[in-house]
């Protein structure tokens, strides 16, 4: 996300979803200067704020009680699938990401 960038509201002011302004992974790695996490299950809404730099992203994803690990896996795929079922059982979120990966290396 560019820095600044808000995501699109309805009058209601809740989030617009599908409101990106063009699939992220199409966007120039010169138009990837700041980082924003979303949900694209919900086909594209924001679930956090826009970081600057990926250690401020880092830090809030602490904050909000992630693990370490967790977040460096996630950070590793780019992605956490909302379901993940492994060898050590069904989660989902960073957590299940993160649980699934270490099993496998």
């Amino acid at each position: 996300m560019p820095p600044g960038w808000a995501h699109p509201r309805d009058d209601a002011g809740d989030d617009i979803d599908g409101g990106l302004p063009e699939p992220l992974d199409r966007r120039s790695e010169s138009a990837r200067t700041a980082f924003q996490i979303y949900r694209h299950v919900s086909a594209g809404s924001p679930v956090s704020p826009v970081f600057a730099t990926l250690s401020d992203m880092k830090a809030w994803l602490i904050d909000q009680g992630q693990a370490a690990d967790a977040i460096d896996s996630f950070v590793d795929w780019g992605f956490a699938p909302p379901t993940v079922a492994s060898v050590n059982g069904v989660d989902g979120g960073m957590q299940g990401l993160d649980r699934a990966v270490r099993k496998t290396k």
